[in-house]
């Protein structure tokens, strides 16, 4: 009877296991295939830690707090997980969702990238302008600070991380334009960005340790 019991619990500790897994490669694949895409089209050279599995630890969303200036995210980890560190970036299955402000007992805290303090260092898909992403709220669109007025970034164009910074790995979707104004009172280009939708829908996430 005690070999049995012994069995059954070894038997879902690997059960467990391979669920955890391969939901991390559910996440992971919905990235790195657009990722290729995008190296591909964009002639990008990818950070090889991109497509390393090691390098990303699967965390799910306990909560997230919708507070309009302040949005929050709270992820569950593993108690005896020291991989996990302030500054890291967490990733949903379309891109960068923000970086990691504290960590917790079983917990860490996300500043989402719709946060006012959130600055991500990006780079335009087409124009190749450089350009710091900064958040304004959440439900709110971002916008891409002083940039010069002799700038061609357009409307539409997606923005990737560009790995500036040494915060965010490069090549990951951010957001996209909406808008390009040039005001006359106003010395630099008024960039809005849209950014990644919020994620209610999506229970799991990838911490970047690499």
């Amino acid at each position: 009877f005690s070999d049995l019991l012994a069995s059954r619990v070894e038997l879902k500790e690997s059960l467990d296991k391979y669920k955890e897994d391969n939901q991390k490669l559910q996440v992971m694949n919905s990235q790195l295939a657009e990722i290729a895409r995008r190296n591909q089209e964009l002639d990008l050279v990818w950070n090889s830690a991109q497509i390393d599995k090691e390098a990303y630890f699967l965390a799910q969303k306990r909560v997230l707090i919708n507070n309009s200036l302040r949005p929050r995210l709270i992820l569950s980890v593993k108690n005896n997980d020291s991989v996990v560190k302030v500054n890291q970036p967490v990733l949903s299955t379309e891109g960068i969702m923000g970086k990691i402000t504290s960590v917790g007992l079983g917990s860490v805290e996300v500043m989402m990238v719709h946060d006012p303090r959130s600055m991500v260092p990006v780079i335009s898909s087409s124009s190749r302008i450089h350009g710091i992403l900064q958040g304004r709220g959440l439900g709110k669109s971002g916008k891409l600070i002083n940039i010069k007025k002799t700038t061609s970034l357009k409307e539409g164009e997606n923005l990737y991380s560009s790995g500036l910074g040494e915060v965010f790995p490069p090549n990951f979707l951010v957001g996209q334009i909406i808008s390009v104004n040039d005001k006359t009172d106003n010395e630099f280009l008024e960039v809005e960005v849209g950014f990644l939708d919020t994620p209610e829908e999506q229970d799991f996430f990838l911490i970047f340790t690499g």
